[in-house]
């Protein structure tokens, strides 16, 4: 509250093989030099290791450096900097393990994660004959986790960093049919949805940033893509990513009649403990697939669907 100092705040992460970084967010002035940053970066680094806070039980730490608001003309780089200890974490979950870099996503309770991406394979009812899309792919967990029991799977993410750890992930795991593809979502989805055929075997997992998708012919072509017959929507903020839902399982004379999805399952899960929000693994059926196995399109219709997505985002509010 008293807008002084340069930090503003905290981050620890942790995993079960006794890694513990911290991250320090910080703001200086863009007058701020080279040399006075490495020094910081320095003073740090020896309180750590050699000073008062060699026991606080940190195995790394960075500092995030930061321009203060409304000022041209930085000095410095923004960015991560390394102050002592390994640069990346490591994690084993479900068999497998996995390098974590400091500015990339992963889940942070393990056992709620863990219980995750069993309900998603689950979900997927993946088979040698199935290409899994694993969107927002991360550091690959998905997509790795699955692979031993698909034909192929196909990861895409924009973050450079996150492909680099999903790349080394998939080598030290030991996992070949694995492609990956650094790019915009939006982008890049629907140019490998058009490469389908329709009786290509075709399922995915769509884990977005927490605001959900705003770019509507993305969604159009997951309804458009007959091959696709599986989705499961992973969402850490149900109330942002229910309009997504709704625009895929949305039924329209403008569409086809096998055009779309819909919503059979939802799972809620307590990712994050003692707090309002939820994780949420929410499965869509190609409505052409459900009548194909004897569902009726009807007994799930829209109505029924704005009635549960507003009963789901009530609760979590």
């Amino acid at each position: 509250d008293l807008q002084t100092g340069n930090v503003s705040s905290v981050t620890t992460r942790t995993t079960t093989l006794g890694d513990c970084m911290a991250i320090i967010n910080t703001y200086f002035s863009p007058q701020t030099t080279k040399e006075e940053i490495e020094e910081e970066v320095r003073r740090i680094g020896a309180y750590f290791t050699d000073g008062p806070g060699k026991d606080s039980g940190l195995t790394a730490c960075y500092l995030l450096l930061s321009a203060q608001p409304g000022e041209n003309g930085c000095q410095f780089q923004c960015g991560y900097r390394h102050c002592f200890g390994n640069p990346v974490l490591w994690e084993r979950m479900l068999g497998l393990t996995f390098r974590i870099s400091p500015n990339v996503f992963f889940q942070s309770n393990l056992q709620c994660t863990e219980r995750l991406y069993t309900i998603v394979h689950k979900f997927l009812e993946v088979s040698k004959n199935t290409t899994l899309l694993d969107v927002g792919c991360g550091t690959g967990t998905v997509g790795l986790i699955n692979a031993k029991f698909c034909k192929h799977v196909i990861s895409i993410d924009k973050s450079h960093q996150a492909i680099l750890d999903a790349q080394f992930n998939a080598k030290l795991n030991g996992i070949s049919n694995i492609s990956f593809h650094r790019s915009l979502i939006e982008r890049r989805v629907p140019q490998l949805l058009r490469e389908f055929g329709h009786d290509d075997e075709v399922v995915a997992v769509i884990d977005p940033i927490r605001q959900g998708f705003s770019d509507e012919s993305f969604l159009a072509s997951l309804r458009r893509c007959k091959a696709l017959k599986r989705l499961v929507f992973i969402a850490c903020k149900f109330t942002m990513s229910r309009c997504n839902i709704v625009s895929l399982c949305k039924r329209s004379e403008e569409y086809a009649p096998d055009e779309g999805f819909q919503l059979v399952k939802a799972v809620v899960l307590d990712m994050f403990p003692q707090t309002q929000d939820t994780e949420w693994a929410i499965l869509l059926h190609r409505t052409s697939a459900l009548t194909e196995h004897g569902f009726r399109e009807e007994q799930f219709g829209e109505q029924q669907l704005q009635e549960v997505l507003a009963k789901a985002s009530a609760a979590e509010s």
